[in-house]
């Protein structure tokens, strides 16, 4: 889904002819709350990257990589401050 579809769907705008002042500027403040719901997440996700590269723990998890990369319109800041576990301690918890 891209941009236009998206923000088009939440803002009542389908088509291009659509766009007003007023939805276009209320695209922009949902794009600018996107924006800084990424940055957010980014951040807590290094300080958290810190913190295990001090105790040893040098390499992301798979989880963690792919949380991170994942393409998402709002990201959820408390999943960054949380280690998503790797395949192989999802399986040694499970016995």
């Amino acid at each position: 889904m891209g941009v236009t579809d998206h923000r088009g769907g939440r803002l009542g705008a389908r088509r291009t002819d659509d766009w007003t002042e007023v939805t276009l500027l209320a695209a922009l403040e949902v794009l600018e709350a996107s924006r800084g719901s990424r940055l957010r997440y980014t951040a807590v996700f290094a300080e958290r990257r810190r913190r295990e590269k001090a105790e040893h723990r040098r390499q992301p998890t798979r989880g963690d990589s792919q949380a991170l990369h994942r393409a998402e319109w709002f990201k959820d800041v408390d999943e960054a401050a949380r280690r998503q576990p790797s395949r192989r301690e999802i399986r040694r918890a499970r016995g």
